[in-house]
């Protein structure tokens, strides 16, 4: 049998190398926990780097995928606007044509259309058409027929209305139109039947026209949708160019005008205007009168009274025309100026009764001025 000292001195040995091989265990187990731990650690962080990578490649693929939609949509929306303004561009040129069209028709309808104004027109359709062919025929002395007569009707319900009336040619509107003037010593007028864009136009030029006149403006005349100053079409952009037009000064202004060579005025005014064939005529007619006037009261002695006869006389015969041209109003501008240095010399002299002989100093003044007048018209 084994000492009592052995048994325990064995145990004890064993129990070292227990208690040895236990910490050793330990000490292991403590490294594999560290180590797993660390393991843990990057576990987590390769975690947080996934999950990062995870949402930014969501969001890329988000964004990519709102970047392609929102592409898709203006791609989308711009043909679309491409269309809807190819539609709008047609449709406009549809509907400008469509208004071109309605606007020759109704320019077309109207061409052989007069309205008469102030027209005493009642009864039926017979009796009204007794009444027009009787102011067209022996009132305004046209060849006007019942054939000539497509319709006639009024064009409101009141009162002496404007009387439409419709021809079956444009010559026999341009005829009666012609023959207008016969009715100046009536109440009775009338116009052509314009457009309603025509009519506000001319409405709008009625107003420019009675301005420019009130300027001192004579010749202006407002033919269709056109206003016409000594003969040449006038709009807007010649407001700054009136000064420059003869007869455009006030009347007033005009007889404070200082006389002048009658020559250099004549030469001013005629760079303006060209005379017609007719206007030439005219004026070498006036020429003639008025050089004949002055050779047969060359050797008169010319008391005060003649003298202004005479020279009413002259400005009548200038101006009796109403359709006085550029060369008619240089005509009457120059015998204004005549008279103009006559009442000069009127002025600084006293006249005396025919048979004494002070009056041949203002006479022959009063003379040598229109002779002069007449040289430069002539030349």
């Amino acid at each position: 049998m084994p000492k009592m000292g052995d048994t325990e001195e064995l145990t004890l040995e064993n129990v070292a190398k227990l208690v040895q091989s236990i910490q050793t265990s330990l000490e292991v187990s403590n490294q594999n926990m560290t180590q797993m731990n660390q393991n843990m650690a990057e576990m987590n962080l390769n975690m947080v780097q996934m999950k990062s990578d995870i949402i930014n490649t969501v969001s890329d693929t988000t964004a990519n995928m709102v970047k392609q939609e929102i592409s898709n949509l203006k791609e989308s929306f711009g043909n679309t606007i491409v269309k809807v303004n190819k539609n709008v561009k047609e449709n406009t040129v549809k509907t400008q044509h469509n208004s071109n069209t309605i606007h020759e028709l109704v320019k077309k309808d109207k061409r052989n259309n007069l309205i008469l104004y102030n027209f005493p027109c009642t009864g039926n359709w017979r009796e009204r058409e007794t009444a027009v062919l009787s102011l067209f025929q022996d009132t305004m002395q046209t060849s006007c027929t019942s054939k000539d007569i497509d319709f006639i009707k009024n064009l409101r319900k009141t009162p002496n209305p404007p009387v439409l009336v419709g021809l079956t040619t444009w010559r026999m509107k341009m005829e009666i139109l012609n023959k207008r003037k016969n009715l100046k010593d009536s109440k009775i007028s009338l116009d052509e039947d314009y457009t309603p864009e025509v009519v506000k136009k001319r409405k709008q030029l009625r107003a420019t026209m009675k301005s420019l006149k009130e300027g001192g403006l004579k010749n202006v005349q407002l033919r269709h949708a056109m206003l016409y100053v000594d003969g040449k079409p006038w709009n807007e952009d010649s407001k700054d160019d009136i000064s420059n037009v003869p007869g455009s000064s006030n009347l007033n202004n005009m007889q404070k005008l200082q006389p002048r060579s009658s020559k250099k005025h004549l030469s001013l005014l005629s760079q303006n205007k060209v005379s017609s064939p007719r206007q030439k005529s005219n004026k070498r007619n006036r020429e003639g009168d008025l050089t004949l006037s002055l050779q047969k009261n060359k050797s008169t002695k010319l008391t005060q009274p003649l003298m202004v006869d005479f020279l009413s006389d002259a400005r009548a015969s200038v101006s009796s025309d109403h359709s006085l041209s550029q060369t008619d109003s240089d005509s009457e501008d120059l015998v204004s100026l005549g008279a103009a240095q006559c009442d000069k010399n009127l002025m600084d002299k006293t006249l005396v009764p025919d048979d004494s002989a002070d009056v041949t100093s203002p006479n022959d003044s009063f003379n040598s001025v229109m002779e002069k007048s007449a040289v430069d018209m002539e030349e």
